[in-house]
């Protein structure tokens, strides 16, 4: 090509933009009608891991999927934005199945206007969202086929927790604890020299606060043994009474013993019910006396 006024410069031939990008589209569409057709494969061949489950996907088609969509819009984006380049997108991008290092802290904020059933969803089985009972920021779920708790929490830090639950509104509960089976809505476990639960108030409330709502429940409201020689329950009190009782029937029940008479030693102030329904209080040691 030879520019006039000047018929000893010369330009280089150089590739026409246009054909390069439409080459690049149409390798992309090809990928994209292959994924399709490895997709519906898949889709044909799957089966569902959790009976139950009211939707359900194989992790092998929800990566499939993904890789189709992004090539969908790779395609897109060079139809519609031809010849413009991608700003470098900060930080390092999650890959599933590995591993996946940072240097700062990395979090996930969702800026829609639409109510979701989570925000983050971790679970080994899809259910569908809307039978969520409680909406959350983050949802771990485990239909037992992978994974057996929704979520775990650990730490070795002294003074701190494993799982912290806060609430800021007067009405919120820092952490609920519900079961419909035969298990614990709340279940603590102490091992070695710790306790399972601890209840502690710094305002005005009660730091315990056992409540069952059903009037043909027949059950005790909080049931306390040990197997141990301590007592069952122990409750102190430093400016009141170290127990208070109410009652419609009674407000002590004592429960007989089998033991014919009292024991051959006893604490004083002990209050002690045979098997003939005699009571006997105790004034220390051997000293027992008939009061009734």
């Amino acid at each position: 090509m030879v520019r006039a006024g000047n018929s000893h410069m010369t330009d280089t031939a150089s590739p026409d933009p246009i054909a390069s990008l439409t080459d690049l589209v149409h390798s992309l569409q090809t990928e994209v009608t292959s994924l399709k057709s490895e997709l519906a494969a898949t889709r044909a061949e799957s089966t569902p891991d959790v009976e139950d489950a009211p939707t359900l996907f194989n992790r092998r088609l929800l990566l499939k999927g993904a890789g189709l969509a992004a090539a969908g819009a790779a395609a897109a984006a060079v139809t519609t934005v031809a010849g413009a380049t991608p700003a470098a997108a900060g930080g390092i991008a999650m890959t599933t199945e590995t591993t996946n290092l940072a240097a700062a802290s990395t979090g996930l904020r969702y800026t829609g206007s639409q109510s979701l059933g989570a925000i983050l969803l971790v679970q080994d089985a899809l259910y569908n969202e809307t039978s969520y009972p409680y909406p959350a920021a983050v949802q771990g779920l485990a239909a037992g086929t992978k994974a057996a708790n929704g979520l775990f929490g650990f730490s070795q830090v002294g003074g701190s927790a494993g799982v912290v639950g806060f609430a800021a509104s007067q009405a919120a509960d820092g952490v609920l604890g519900r079961s419909q089976g035969s298990g614990a809505g709340v279940h603590g476990l102490g091992t070695d020299n710790t306790r399972a639960m601890i209840a502690e108030s710094t305002g005005t409330q009660q730091a315990l606060w056992a409540k069952i709502t059903s009037n043909t429940n027949t059950r005790d409201s909080i049931r306390s043994e040990t197997a141990g020689s301590g007592s069952g329950i122990y409750a102190s009190s430093v400016n009141g009474a170290g127990g208070k009782f109410q009652g419609k029937t009674a407000q002590v029940v004592m429960v007989p013993s089998t033991a014919s008479s009292h024991p051959a030693s006893g604490t004083a102030g002990a209050l002690f019910v045979d098997s003939s329904k005699r009571l006997w209080f105790c004034k220390g040691g051997s000293n027992w006396q008939q009061i009734a």
